[in-house]
């Protein structure tokens, strides 16, 4: 007689799959580099570009936890280091350039030793023996979020930070040797109207603030 089932009540994980999340989450929190990890880059980029969503206070000090004891975030190696840094260097100035008067000191001391690890070893002259990674639209992402940042140290002028005055209106080198011409390019193809590849759509942050970028979605 062949033995049937019984019927599995709706909602309820069986015991393989409670066993297989149990053994998810301890590996998550055992090798938190190794597989995964919240996204830097892409926390600061909600940071910047989405400041009213829930959690904008815990993401800011995941960004400024998750720093690097150099200055910079991400994996040691400095051309992996890039990409994140910038964006994570950028949206902390974005967030004490937005508010008059800020002066969270946390804020000020993680954008201040980042912006030195950045124009020490990532952009300018010291940027151009960068090895960079193959990760995707790093030729687009890195010059966009320079930019960003370079448009935050302008604004330091007329909205100072204590703790930044050194940095107010000064401007870092290209990253990594990276020109900007090719985003100039990409970006006035955003702006036209015009159909682009599809890969392109899944880096809209690099097009600046009019009708394309991100704000205007």
């Amino acid at each position: 007689m062949t033995a049937v089932p019984s019927p599995r009540v709706p909602g309820q994980a069986d015991a393989d799959t409670v066993e297989a999340a149990r053994e998810l989450i301890e590996g998550l929190v055992a090798y938190p580099w190794g597989q995964v990890s919240p996204s830097v880059y892409e926390t600061g980029r909600l940071v910047t570009l989405a400041p009213w969503l829930n959690g904008h206070g815990e993401r800011l000090s995941y960004l400024v936890e998750s720093q690097r004891p150099d200055g910079t975030w991400g994996a040691p190696a400095t051309g992996y280091a890039l990409v994140p840094t910038l964006s994570a260097v950028e949206a902390l100035l974005a967030e004490l350039t937005r508010r008059s008067g800020a002066d969270d000191d946390r804020l000020v001391r993680s954008a201040a030793a980042g912006l030195r690890a950045i124009d020490e070893r990532m952009c300018g002259p010291s940027g151009a023996s960068v090895d960079l990674p193959d990760l995707p639209a790093i030729e687009l992402i890195a010059p966009s979020l320079t930019q960003r940042i370079n448009a935050s140290l302008a604004r330091l002028r007329d909205r100072p930070v204590p703790g930044l005055a050194e940095w107010a209106g000064r401007g870092l080198g290209a990253p990594a040797g990276l020109d900007g011409a090719k985003l100039a390019f990409v970006r006035a193809l955003l702006g036209s109207g015009a159909d682009v590849p599809q890969k392109l759509l899944h880096a809209l942050e690099i097009a600046d603030d009019g009708p394309a970028g991100p704000a205007g979605l």
